[in-house]
């Protein structure tokens, strides 16, 4: 426990460090906390939900432009369903498309495999103020291979517009899974996502909004080979603001909440519409940009 705790202590110092001495770096952290989800204790003839559990997430995010065509990307990230990971992507960039790759690491996410090694990898295609198309994926090297091992993937493809300098919408599908055991038993977590997404903008205001919709389907499979599966789908909306306190810093609020949630497979009696009781996802956090200590200086 020792050790694993100095390891996590020991990662964010290098981060924290790299953004404090590094110029035109933009550095974004947020903390997430919800009750849509499965406890890694949830017993698998458990045929209730009744979202009392609350879950903790956070992310640490670094980019640094090295020139108009290399940027770096950094992030330190907990989530639901993959767990602990630290990841890094060195891109090549132009004005219609970039390419990255970088490696990418499971980090404390079982008690006897203290990092997974895996790759990280982006494509991106753009038309400058019309259009984009990326995808992004990060997964674990290897499968399982024995009691105490974990293997994590995660894959996302957004396809994207945008409305005169105003607006940019966007279509997202994303699936995260996370392998691994409970005693002898393999488990599989996992996440589908379908969201459309728009962030509101506008030149001189001191604010961003953002509106989400998606449907999420979330499963726990006891691959035994003969467990249940407990799955959730969900209608979900939020609503998310950046306040802009100056150009170099912002503070960042989100909230989303499921309209109607039904359980399926295990869970198949199990439906939710409205607050009773209320499931949810929230966050917050900031935004720093690191002034270039190349820029030429204001005039006085």
């Amino acid at each position: 426990m020792t050790r694993t705790f100095a390891l996590t202590i020991i990662i964010t110092a290098l981060l924290c460090g790299a953004a404090s001495s590094a110029a035109g770096l933009e550095i974004e952290a947020s903390f997430q906390l919800g009750n849509l989800g499965f406890t890694p204790t949830r017993d698998p003839a458990d045929a209730t939900y009744t979202g009392a559990d609350y879950f903790w997430g956070g992310s640490l995010f670094l980019t640094q432009n090295f020139s108009s065509s290399i940027q770096v990307d950094a992030a330190l990230n907990r989530d639901l369903i993959v767990g602990n990971s630290l990841s890094a992507l060195f891109q090549y960039k132009t004005d219609y498309f970039r390419v990255g790759i970088g490696p990418y690491l499971g980090l404390l996410n079982s008690s006897s495999t203290i990092l997974k090694s895996g790759i990280s990898s982006l494509l991106r295609a753009e038309f400058p103020g019309v259009a984009f198309v990326s995808l992004r994926t990060d997964g674990s090297l290897g499968a399982l291979t024995s009691t105490g091992d974990n293997s994590a993937q995660r894959n996302e493809i957004i396809l994207g517009f945008y409305i005169r300098n105003s607006a940019i919408c966007s279509f997202g599908l994303s699936y995260k899974e996370l392998d691994y055991f409970k005693g002898s038993i393999p488990v599989i977590d996992s996440l589908t996502a379908y969201s459309f997404d728009v962030k509101v903008f506008e030149k001189n205001v001191p604010y961003r909004l953002d509106f989400n919709f998606a449907y999420e389907a979330l499963l726990r499979r006891y691959d035994d080979p003969i467990g249940p599966s407990h799955g959730l789908a969900s209608a979900i909306v939020g609503a998310g603001i950046d306040l802009l306190i100056s150009p170099a810093f912002a503070l960042t609020f989100g909230l989303r909440t499921s309209v109607w949630t039904f359980g399926t497979d295990f869970l198949s009696g199990f439906s939710d519409i409205g607050f009773s009781p209320f499931l949810f996802q929230g966050s917050a956090g900031f935004r720093i940009v690191l002034p270039d200590s190349d820029a030429p200086a204001p005039p006085s």
